[in-house]
């Protein structure tokens, strides 16, 4: 961001089994109308999650590439999908809250968590997944900064 201050992004993936629409929210807000992503390569694979996924780059079955130049912090991953007034619970005026616990939804959904990571680990090169799943990460071409959002 410009003024060097956090923003919280979300994307909401919604696969139903023969759709998939996407909607991405800035602040707890919606930002432009819900996408219809079906039929985009690599969709189904994503949301499943049988495969690895990757945080901050692509990867192109041989080389990570792309690499996101940026901040990172509190990234989840649910096998539900989450409403407008979750993602607004979850923004929580911007201050970060544990999405392992009820009060962080509207309505809850800390049994659905499958992937968390808040990346607090500031050296090292596992990063652990805090959902219970057990989804623990790898650290590649990191650099770690205390400039994160405060609780």
């Amino acid at each position: 961001h410009p003024n060097g201050s956090w923003i919280h992004c979300v994307t909401v993936v919604v696969r139903d089994g023969v759709n998939s629409t996407a909607q991405w929210y800035r602040e707890g807000t919606p930002s432009g109308s819900t996408v219809d992503i079906s039929g985009n390569a690599g969709v189904d694979d994503a949301i499943v999650l049988t495969h690895n996924t990757y945080l901050g780059c692509t990867f192109d079955d041989t080389a990570i590439r792309a690499q996101y130049e940026g901040l990172m912090s509190d990234v989840a991953i649910w096998n539900v999908a989450l409403t407008a007034d979750d993602v607004l619970a979850i923004f929580n005026s911007g201050t970060p809250n544990d999405l392992r616990l009820a009060a962080s939804y509207d309505d809850d959904k800390s049994g659905n968590l499958k992937g968390y990571w808040i990346f607090e680990e500031g050296s090292g090169s596992t990063i652990a997944d805090l959902s219970g799943e057990g989804n623990n990460g790898t650290i590649n071409s990191a650099t770690f900064s205390a400039d994160v959002p405060s609780e």
